[in-house]
């Protein structure tokens, strides 16, 4: 199972307990438990943003574009694969599966 499969299944099981109790951050440099800039949030927003359930994460729901495609091309190409995958089976964000489609297109290229 990838990960965003795992996050998906945590939602479907209880999604209020996982807002409530989804941690995920390598950093948590503050009072929010996620910081919502580290690789494990970056990841972790854009799976919840693939499934339509980021906005009930506010302290991962800043939706930096920027960040997510600098965040993207450190993962591993599996991971990056696996959200564009993602991405194209639910079709709710077209402009996050350009993205990572220009991660992988750019990761090409330096590979």
């Amino acid at each position: 199972m990838t990960r965003a499969e795992k996050v998906e299944k945590i939602l479907a099981w209880d999604e209020d307990l996982t807002k409530a109790f989804l941690r995920v951050c390598a950093v948590n440099d503050g009072e929010d438990y996620n910081c919502g800039r580290c690789g494990k949030c970056v990841r972790t927003a854009i799976e919840l943003e693939l499934l339509g359930k980021l906005d009930g994460f506010p302290d991962l729901a800043r939706r930096d574009e920027a960040l997510w495609y600098k965040g993207s091309l450190y993962d591993k190409r599996s991971i990056v694969e696996e959200h564009l995958a993602m991405a194209e089976r639910k079709g709710l964000s077209p402009r996050l599966e350009s993205m990572l489609r220009k991660v992988l297109r750019r990761r090409d290229r330096i590979d």
